[in-house]
């Protein structure tokens, strides 16, 4: 089948690695791939990843919205004129999103819902979707919920995780404990004040009792307020600031270095996939149930509830005194991620999305 994959592909989060993957499974599967992306091209890593994409002989690329609204709206229109798509599968918000698809009457519109599927009112883009769209797939249940009762959404929605980074090279992991105060934390993600990332650091008093270090790894606009906080209460040597972190093996290596990752996110959240490559790496975390990250719930990780910080904090301790009884299996953690997460796990069943929507 002729597909598009509309989203947006440039950069380096969560988003950009599923769609990335997603593609990739869907050439193998024989279809032929129009990506649009929406933004300009940036640079970097994950646009070489677009480069290697666009290698592909069944794949064409195309980054449109660098003219303005109605130049971007033109632009869509002429590449699916010119593809005539069968399949067009939207990711993200925005007008021109929908619309350009909506106007060449693509038969079989999807969306594919990756944030937390809540509504932001009557000028939400996604209010297209119960009007015009034929399917929706959502990356776990409560995401779904959201999305149905937030949209007045009547069908069946579809479930399927997204794909984490596939961490070449690691290793696989044995069950350990660790000593009571002797555990290395880390975080991973964007540094924005829904992530509690800057509160966590000023519970280090509390925290100390139960992890050796806890390191910061990613970059956003709380970067300085933490760097702050980690010189005014003199917590070098305890709390440290790493900046952007790798992808790939040298990821999965970085991960396997920690006891435990955390997330204290309150978030309107889709389902994280740093915690999906924590898993990967045999790594427990603890982290708040926002959005979809119940679907992640598993014997050897902690959840705590979104609305009480304390929680948060008693799940932090709750889960070293388990590593330091040995009763976290790390083996066991991974092998759930194997079994659930993996692109092994995923593949077939977007592959099996993707052949049923000419029948749905």
């Amino acid at each position: 089948m002729r597909v598009v994959l509309a989203g947006t592909f440039a950069g380096l989060g969560g988003i950009q690695v599923h769609l990335s993957s997603l593609a990739r499974v869907l050439v193998d599967a024989g279809h032929e791939l129009l990506l649009i992306s929406f933004g300009k091209a940036r640079g970097g890593a994950n646009d070489a990843a677009v480069e290697e994409l666009r290698s592909h002989r069944a794949i064409r690329v195309e980054f449109v919205g660098a003219g303005g609204a109605v130049a971007t709206l033109l632009t869509v229109r002429r590449v699916l004129k010119q593809f005539r798509p069968e399949i067009y599968f939207a990711c993200g918000t925005g007008w021109n999103l929908f619309a350009g698809a909506i106007l060449c009457r693509v038969p079989k519109l999807v969306f594919h819902e990756v944030m937390s599927g809540e509504s932001y009112g009557w000028r939400d883009s996604r209010n297209f979707v119960k009007r015009f769209f034929h399917r929706v797939v959502a990356q776990a249940q409560p995401v779904a919920d959201n999305f149905a009762r937030s949209f007045d959404w009547k069908h069946p929605i579809e479930v399927i995780p997204a794909f984490a980074q596939a961490l070449e090279g690691r290793a696989p992991v044995s069950r350990h404990a660790v000593p009571l105060g002797a555990a290395r934390a880390a975080i991973f993600g964007r540094l924005v004040p829904h992530k509690r990332v800057a509160w966590l650091v000023t519970q280090w008093p509390r925290l100390k009792a139960c992890l050796r270090e806890l390191h910061i790894h990613g970059t956003g606009p709380e970067e300085p307020i933490i760097r702050d906080l980690i010189a005014k209460h003199r917590l070098d040597g305890a709390v440290f600031l790493h900046g952007a972190y790798p992808s790939g093996a040298a990821y999965a290596e970085l991960l396997s270095r920690y006891d435990v990752t955390l997330l204290p996110t309150v978030g309107a959240e889709g389902a994280p996939l740093v915690l999906l490559e924590s898993m990967a790496c045999g790594v427990p975390f603890v982290a708040t149930d926002a959005g979809g990250i119940r679907d992640y719930d598993n014997p050897d990780c902690v959840m705590t509830s979104v609305g009480d910080p304390e929680t948060f904090l008693n799940g932090v301790e709750t889960l070293a005194k388990q590593l330091a009884h040995g009763e976290i299996d790390q083996h066991r953690l991974q092998t759930f991620y194997d079994s659930h997460f993996s692109h092994e796990a995923l593949a077939p069943r977007w592959k099996a999305f993707f052949n049923s929507l000419p029948h749905s």
